[in-house]
C-alpha cells in the first residue's frame, strides 16, 4: 500500500529508488569516571573534526568553490574556544565526552534557533552535523554508505555526508526535518539531487530497502509507490 508523505520542495526533480535511512549516532550514557581522559578525548575529537572539516572544504573547493565555504564555516564554530570550554565544563560535571559534546552543541543550536532569524535558524543544522560529525569521531563510527544508488533518509541529511557519499550513490534526499535554507538543501541544489525537506513522519514511514518515489520540485514522497505512480514518475 502506498503512503504519501508531504514535506516542502528543497531540490528540483524527481527520484524513484530504494531508501537508505541514515541513523543519528547514539550518546553514550555514561559518567566521567576520569574527567582527565574524557576531556583529552574530547580535544582530541575536537581536532580530528577540524581536520576533516577542512579536508572536506579543500576537496570539495575544485568543484564546489562556494560550498566550501560550508565546511569552512563549520571547521570556525568547532573552534571556538567558548563551545569547548562549555563541553570541558560539563565534563567537570562528571558528564562525558560524548554526553558534553551534544549538550554544549544543542546548547548552541537553540541559541540561533531562538533568534527569530530564518537564515540563523537554518545555521542551527550546522551545528547538527558538527554534533554527528564529532560523536562519530568519539564512537569510531564510520560515515554510512549505501551499496548502491538510493534515496538517503533521515532527520536531516547533513552536509558532511552528502559530500562524503559518492555522488553516484545519492538519487534522491528526504528529510524529515530541515529547512529549504540548509546547507544541505543548498548542495542538493548545487548537485542537481532531487530533495524533499520537513517531511515529518518519514524515518517512521521509511526503512532501508524500502522503494520511495520522490519529487522535489512538489515536496511530496511516496512510499511503496504502486505501478501506476511509477509510471508517472
Amino acid at each position: 500500500m502506498t503512503l504519501r508523505v508531504e514535506g516542502r520542495p528543497a531540490a528540483p526533480g524527481t527520484a524513484i529508488g530504494p531508501a537508505f535511512v541514515i541513523e543519528e549516532v547514539s550518546v553514550a550514557n555514561r559518567s566521567a569516571s576520569d574527567p582527565a581522559a574524557e576531556k583529552q578525548r574530547l580535544r582530541g575529537a575536537f581536532q580530528s573534526a577540524v581536520a576533516r572539516l577542512e579536508e572536506l572544504a579543500e576537496s570539495t573547493g575544485e568543484e564546489l568553490a562556494e560550498q566550501a565555504e560550508i565546511f569552512e564555516a563549520q571547521s570556525m564554530f568547532v573552534q571556538d574556544p567558548e563551545l569547548f570550554s562549555s563541553a570541558e565544563s560539563l565534563i567537570d560535571d562528571d558528564q562525558s565526552a560524548e554526553s558534553a559534546t551534544s549538550d554544549a552543541l544543542d546548547e548552541l543550536g537553540a541559541a540561533l534557533t531562538a533568534l527569530n532569524d530564518d537564515y540563523l535558524s537554518a545555521r542551527a543544522g550546522d551545528i547538527a552535523d558538527i554534533k554527528q560529525l564529532i560523536l562519530g569521531i568519539l564512537s569510531g563510527a564510520e560515515t554510512q554508505i549505501p551499496d548502491i544508488p538510493s534515496i538517503l533518509v533521515a532527520s536531516d541529511v547533513t552536509p558532511t555526508q552528502t559530500v562524503s557519499i559518492p555522488r553516484e550513490r545519492i538519487l534522491g534526499i528526504v528529510c524529515a526535518l530541515g529547512s529549504e535554507l540548509s546547507h544541505a538543501a543548498i548542495l542538493a541544489r548545487t548537485l542537481g539531487i532531487p530533495a524533499v525537506v520537513g517531511a515529518t513522519g518519514i524515518t517512521e514511514a521509511a526503512t532501508t530497502g524500502v522503494m520511495l518515489a520522490v519529487d522535489g520540485s512538489q515536496g511530496v514522497v511516496e512510499v511503496s509507490p504502486g505501478a501506476a505512480i511509477v509510471a508517472h514518475y
